[in-house]
């Protein structure tokens, strides 16, 4: 067992060390002193005298190395037994150090959308998604759609622009140009796609895809009460309109509008409220996305077996679907908790696993 398991953590290694330090010092000096009053150090040869004179200070200083490259080690490699010590002494204070520590592993959390799934999903699957609506759209944007699937961005980007504009279309086309546009721009160019949602919107206020994919912006860049508006008006949409899949989606993002703010327990109602409608729905998609929220929830609770269950249920739906980025995040988030309970062999298979994926 390793020192940091002890309750004194880190303090206690540096003090122990310091002492060990300051103990062997005084040893030295003690023996150096003792032997320059005895007769036989005057018939040592003058190097060795001034080698025994000087020996403390060179011990010195080679201890200190030794004691701030424990600290440095410290720093550097003991992040596992940092988990495994607040996970079974203080797990009150694991929510906090995960939030500093593992965000970088979480931030691709799993937002979905009202017809495509998460946020982050891949630029390809989203365009394929929407491309599956271009037999009952215009010509000009069945072109723009079919140039997203050829690779030809620049191309596409200047069509659905052209739609946007040419006020001879209807207000519906221009809009959803308006969304598509503002999805091609999400995560490259976050003050055109707000410009896209915003024009989409005041083209078509009822367009709730245009609305919902507008909170998720403002969500990303930190205008959370912002985000939150926009989801509730979703919501207050959908339920009037009885649509349950947009119910779905609203709830699932205002979820993560309140694990942003630390509300656990109102991010938990609502994920698990989505998690219902999209059961009752037959959305598998749906239902990935609800199960890896609330797994990334309950780590940040830590509450490691449960974030497990999630993370394992979500992981057998994204197999399912084929759907490579929701595995690669669930293996990531498997390995962490695997990683806090110090299952460091475990751990290692999933985070191998999830990069396996991404490459």
């Amino acid at each position: 067992m390793s020192w940091f398991k002890d309750s004194e953590g880190w303090a206690k290694h540096l003090h122990n060390r310091f002492v060990l330090v300051a103990f062997l010092t005084l040893t030295i000096v003690a023996s150096v002193a003792g032997l320059s009053l005895t007769s036989a150090f005057e018939n040592f040869p003058e190097w060795a005298q001034i080698l025994f004179y000087f020996s403390p200070i060179i011990f010195a200083m080679v201890a200190l190395f030794w004691w701030l490259k424990g600290a440095e080690d410290f720093n550097g490699s003991d992040e596992d037994e940092i988990r495994i010590f607040l996970a079974q002494r203080h797990p009150e204070l694991l929510a906090e150090w995960v939030k500093r520590k593992i965000v970088p592993v979480d931030a691709h959390l799993q937002i979905e959308t009202v017809s495509s799934g998460p946020e982050n999903q891949d630029l390809t699957e989203v365009m394929s998604a929407l491309g599956e609506q271009a037999e009952e759209q215009p010509a000009l944007v069945g072109a723009a759609l079919k140039a997203l699937e050829q690779g030809k961005i620049d191309r596409a980007e200047a069509l659905f622009e052209t739609i946007i504009e040419d006020e001879e279309l209807a207000v519906n086309d221009r809009a959803a140009a308006a969304v598509h546009l503002g999805a091609l721009r999400f995560h490259s160019d976050t003050q055109g796609a707000l410009e896209a949602f915003e024009m989409a919107l005041e083209l078509d206020p009822e367009d709730l895809q245009a609305r919902i994919q507008m909170g998720n912006l403002l969500r990303r860049i930190g205008r959370i009460e912002d985000a939150e508006t926009a989801y509730r008006q979703v919501l207050l949409a959908t339920e009037k309109s009885a649509n349950s899949q947009g119910q779905a989606a609203a709830l699932g993002s205002l979820g993560n509008i309140y694990s942003t703010r630390g509300e656990l327990g109102r991010s938990e109602e609502m994920h698990e409220k989505a998690l219902v409608l999209n059961k009752e729905l037959g959305r598998k998609d749906g239902m990935a996305n609800n199960y890896g929220n609330l797994g990334n929830l309950y780590i940040t609770r830590g509450e490691l077996g449960r974030s497990e269950e999630m993370h394992e249920k979500a992981l057998v739906l994204n197999k399912e679907l084929g759907r490579k980025e929701g595995m690669a995040n669930n293996y990531g988030n498997l390995g962490i908790i695997y990683n806090t309970r110090g299952e460091l062999d475990r751990a290692e298979e999933m985070h191998e696993k999830a990069l396996d994926i991404e490459e």
